[in-house]
């Protein structure tokens, strides 16, 4: 297994953070810069965590959530494994690199017998407890090593000991306090008085045959009085049962005959059926209290819905007019708000159009304003220039101004187009015409004024225009605008009059049209309000009506629920009696009375036949056969007494002669206190058998623990001697080949190159280490075949001078080329001693 890279999530004062690994990483940090923290998140992510949250000692410092990811590869397999705080260890969740989920037992198969004892026992290497170091000795590597592969190994090498032990109590090679050791001694001395034991002991051989003889006597009444008494417990056992024989016997002859249907299964299949139909009419009856509760509480029809459902197919089919309705009383604004405004430029219109009622021209009245209008311009010219004197010294300018404006009437007549033109143009031409007239005429040195009466002229011109302004209803005293300007705003003014009448009788019909829809309804005070509040009271009245009639229909649907489930109910009920009718019928009687009244009879029946088939379980067969050899009760009471007479005549008989035996033990006890021959050898044929049991125990002992010893060698697959040779490997290698062996008993021995043997206490504190980490490398390297776990370092070297620091690095590389090694060190020497992409550094 290789880690890639972790992913905390919240974990101790580590939040929200991502590491890389290589195969060989080191990883330097100040104290407290979280390095045992990563190292125990790696523990919690493999083996989960051993608290909750709340107790955790790396509970995060923020509000993050407890965990996090391992990406892992074990057997070029990518695997991510997310832990995150729950029950149980945390709630584990296993992927691959395409998100698939895998089971959460596959974690277990990853890890195979790896718990998180195993894995600091083998695969962790922190500052180690010297005093623990010195005490190692082959059985501690060796329970190591079984740890792995091995279930329950504490159990299986706690048997072990206490085998060891129980054999040792029993037999030791040079011991004298063991069970065995104290029987052979025992058994050697009682050879000796045997030998010495040469007396006559006739008196004694005859009593120990008689007592022989009396034992067999009394073995053979014990067998007779057992065989006795098995018999009179037989008869016993018969007259016990001679009633229920008699009894059953009687009743054989009796038959009894049960119709089917009638069980009391049966009966409570009705009773069922029953209870289901009770069950259903106490729902009908609930159901019908609810509606008669709901048409209580029911809404009462008020008088508008009243007036709708009078007029509901109308008024259903005014209110889908409502809409445009509404939209045609906006409209009507609009056209008030238009009319408002066209009247007010109305207005402006008559006054620009000379009044209200003032005519247009026709072509002649055209004509004729215009002739008068240039009469009138020209008496006026003739006028002007009459009263100006002349004098010849002065140079005369009037002709250039007269043609100079009249070119400009001219010109500005073209422009203007229209009716203005010829006015324009006539006007112009007159005025060119008479400035020529004036270029032409001779200069007079006479300064004198004309007296023609232009003024009365022009005024008949005034009059004639007053008349035509009278005649057409003009208010405009500036008749030179009358055939251009004002013409102009008279016809605009028609056309506005034109467009203002439209928009009346565009009013009007809206108006009529909303008041005859209004007028449709027939509902109150709609006409004493503006038509958008009569609009508005219809919607709010439709509202009204469609809300009572969606709480109606409301009421009524629940109402019909109700009634579909009573109708539903009342269905069951005719197939539930259906069901009773049927089951009454196929039992061919015509009511439950009936029917209960067969059940009671079939009752007594029954329990008729469960009295006899009791009594045939209470006899066996051969019970009946043995019954039937006797003629009557008599005759069995006889055997019976005569059993009983045999059974007391056989127990006298025991006694008497266990009172021989008694007598007789008594005097062969007698003799024996003296030490007889035969005594002596039964003694030590005692002591041979006892010695042959114990000798059988220590054998067993010794063979279990041998067993043992291989099966637990067989579990580990022999690794301790391949642990032994990596061992010493790495040591030599650390040492610079200072030490050349390790040797192991039951302490751990080392040896120098010269051949100095040194206990593990005797060595330095560095060396000791050094010791100590090329046994948890040897372990771990034995194991990386099968469980190929990362190797942790925390610190591990803080003791160790350069010399010592380098060759443990080198050592890790070397090993990193096989298993993962994560090395974490506060040391900033390491800077020099890795390359930088193999170096994290933690701030």
């Amino acid at each position: 297994m290789q880690i890639n890279k972790i992913e905390i999530f919240g974990y101790g004062k580590l939040s929200h953070q991502v590491f890389e690994f290589n195969q060989f990483q080191a990883i330097l940090g100040a104290n407290e810069a979280g390095k045992t923290t990563i190292i125990n998140f790696i523990k919690d992510m493999l083996f989960g965590f051993t608290k909750r949250k709340a107790t955790h000692p790396y509970a995060p410092k923020d509000k993050s959530e407890m965990g996090g990811r391992l990406h892992i590869t074990v057997d070029d397999t990518a695997y991510i494994i997310e832990r995150v705080e729950g029950k149980n260890g945390g709630n584990l969740k296993i992927t691959d690199l395409n998100e698939t989920e895998m089971p959460p037992e596959l974690l277990k198969r990853l890890l195979g017998p790896i718990n998180r004892e195993t894995f600091d026992n083998l695969f962790y290497f922190g500052s180690p407890n010297l005093a623990e170091v010195g005490k190692l000795s082959k059985d501690d590597l060796e329970t190591r090593i079984r740890q792995v592969g091995v279930i329950g190994i504490e159990q299986w090498l706690e048997l072990k000991k206490s085998i060891e032990k129980a054999a040792d109590e029993l037999y030791k090679q040079r011991g004298k306090k063991p069970k065995l050791n104290k029987a052979l001694i025992e058994y050697q001395e009682s050879k000796e008085k045997l030998s010495e034991a040469q007396q006559s002991y006739d008196e004694y051989l005859n009593l120990n045959h008689q007592y022989q003889e009396l034992l067999q006597k009394k073995q053979e009444l014990k067998i007779q009085r057992e065989h006795t008494f098995e018999q009179l417990r037989t008869v016993q056992a018969d007259e016990q049962n001679w009633n229920n024989y008699v009894a059953l016997d009687k009743n054989k002859k009796e038959q009894i005959e049960l119709l089917p249907g009638f069980t009391t299964s049966d009966l409570s299949e009705f009773k069922e059926l029953v209870n289901q139909i009770d069950f259903l009419k106490a729902k009908i009856r609930d159901l019908q209290g609810l509606i008669e509760q709901q048409q209580e509480k029911s809404l009462k029809p008020s008088a508008e819905y009243n007036l709708y459902l009078a007029n509901q197919s109308k008024f259903d089919d005014l209110y889908l007019q409502l809409d445009t309705q509404m939209k045609n009383e906006r409209d009507y604004e609009n056209l008030k708000r238009d009319l408002r405004r066209q009247e007010q430029d109305l207005e402006l219109d008559n006054e620009a159009a000379g009044g209200n009622d003032s005519l247009e021209f026709n072509d002649d009245d055209q004509t004729k304003i215009n002739q008068l209008l240039e009469e009138k311009q020209a008496l006026k010219t003739k006028k002007t220039f009459s009263k100006t004197p002349i004098a010849d010294d002065k140079p005369n300018h009037t002709w250039k101004l007269l043609m100079t404006i009249g070119l400009g009437l001219v010109v500005l007549g073209f422009v203007v187009g229209g009716i203005g033109l010829f006015t324009l143009l006539l006007v112009g031409l007159v005025l060119v015409g008479f400035g020529f007239y004036l270029k032409s005429q001779p200069k007079s040195m006479v300064n004198q004024e004309q007296t023609v009466d232009y003024d009365d002229q022009i005024n008949k011109i005034n009059q004639q225009l007053s008349q035509i302004a009278e005649d057409h209803q003009i208010k405009n005293d500036h008749p030179e605008t009358w055939t251009t300007v004002l013409q102009t705003s008279i016809k605009k003014r028609n056309q506005h009059r034109q467009q203002v009448e439209s928009l009346k009788q565009d009013l009007h019909n809206d108006h009529e049209k909303i008041v005859s829809y209004l007028n449709s309804w027939s509902l109150p005070n709609l006409n004493n309000q503006t038509f958008s509040q009569s609009l508005n009271q219809i919607n709010q009245f439709m509202l009204n009506i469609h809300e009572m009639k969606n709480k109606i229909k409301i009421q009524q649907e629940k109402r019909t629920e109700k009634l579909n489930e009573i109708s539903d109910y009342q269905k069951q009920i005719e197939k539930i009696e259906q069901a009773q009718q049927d089951f009454l019928k196929k039992r061919n009687v015509s009511s439950f009375t009936e029917f209960d009244q067969q059940y009671q009879i079939q009752q007594v029946g029954q329990k008729r036949k469960e009295q006899i088939q009791n009594l045939q379980n209470s006899i066996s067969s051969q019970m009946i056969e043995r019954l039937q050899q006797y003629k009557n009760f008599d005759d069995l009471k006889q055997k019976l007494n005569k059993l009983e007479r045999v059974d007391r005549e056989n127990s006298e008989s025991l006694t008497n002669i266990s009172e021989k035996i008694s007598s007789v033990k008594i005097t062969i006890d007698s003799l024996a206190k003296n030490g007889t021959y035969d005594e002596l050898r039964q003694d030590l044929a005692i002591q041979k058998t006892e010695i042959n049991d114990l000798v059988s125990k220590w054998l067993t002992l010794k063979l279990t623990d041998e067993w043992i010893e291989k099966v637990l060698n067989l579990a580990s697959h022999g690794r301790f001697p391949q642990v032994q040779a990596l061992a010493q490997k790495h040591f030599n290698m650390l040492t610079n080949h200072h030490y050349v062996s390790v040797e192991y008993g039951k302490k751990i021995k080392v040896k120098t190159e010269t051949g100095t043997k040194f206990d593990v206490k005797e060595l330095s504190k560095g060396t000791m280490q050094q010791l100590y980490l090329a046994l948890i490398f040897a372990l771990t390297m034995s194991f990386s075949d099968e469980y190929p776990m990362p190797i942790i370092i925390d610190d591990g070297f803080v003791d160790f001078d350069h010399v010592r620091t380098n060759a443990a690095i080198e050592l890790m590389k070397e090993i990193s080329n096989t298993t993962q090694v994560i090395y974490f060190t506060s040391d900033d020497r390491i800077e020099k001693q890795v390359k930088s992409e193999d170096l994290l550094k933690l701030s």
